[in-house]
């Protein structure tokens, strides 16, 4: 019998380290917003993991940031197929966070370097927007290689997860199958992210209170686009 479910309701650490307890050997399946992931289990040893074209640790390490998906585990009697992975399980997710972890930094240590050659005119601007629009939380120039090169945060402080949302954003407006997007928006219970193409190769992106007007965020962004950053 399958076992399924969700993210929302097995965190991805719990739900890789759950066959272990049982000594399952199976194959667990993720679908995540935008690939699906692949784990191999023998009584319980994980010895095979893939995501996407990743394998191994670099698939598991990938796989821990998961937040959304649903998940089925098929218990089977054999599995025939080569390692991947090797040694003791928690070990092996714990190497995996501590390289996620790393990763994370490195992400962070290469956006303070290139905040380095930062355009203060347009940094002046978005603190100018973010003061004139009680709405505005944080604003930001997000560049299609995911680097943010200007931004600006209320006095309240920078949203929860705000980078974690920002690569998010990222990945949706670089898989989109068409071109010509102009607009995108993506509302939760913290409140409204709303991307505005800028040129090219930049959009502006404005995350709202949950109370805003859409109307006004709308407007607001629209025009401080076209005529404060558009080149």
């Amino acid at each position: 019998m399958a076992l399924m479910g969700s993210l929302l309701d097995m965190g991805v650490v719990e739900l890789v380290q759950f066959p272990h307890g049982g000594r399952k050997t199976g194959e667990l399946m993720i679908a995540g917003p935008e690939q699906v992931a692949r784990l191999l289990y023998r009584e319980g040893v994980l010895f095979r993991a893939e995501v996407g074209d990743l394998e191994g640790i670099d698939a598991l390490v990938e796989l821990l940031d998961w937040q959304q998906g649903e998940f089925e585990f098929r218990h089977t009697e054999r599995l025939e197929a080569p390692a991947n992975i090797e040694g003791d399980l928690h070990k092996t997710v714990m190497v995996a966070l501590k390289l996620r972890d790393e990763r994370r930094e490195a992400m962070r240590a290469q956006r303070r370097d290139n905040e380095e050659g930062i355009d203060d005119r347009l940094s002046e601007k978005l603190e100018g927007f973010v003061r004139a629009h009680e709405f505005a939380r944080y604003v930001c120039v997000l560049a299609d290689d995911g680097t943010v090169p200007a931004e600006a945060e209320a006095s309240v402080g920078r949203p929860e997860q705000m980078d974690e949302v920002l690569a998010h954003l990222h990945g949706v407006l670089q898989g989109h199958p068409r071109g010509g997007w102009q607009r995108l928006m993506l509302t939760d219970a913290e409140g409204t992210v709303v991307a505005e193409r800028v040129s090219g190769d930049t959009s502006l992106v404005v995350a709202a209170a949950s109370e805003a007007p859409l109307g006004a965020v709308f407007r607001a962004l629209s025009r401080f686009a076209s005529a404060e950053v558009s080149p």
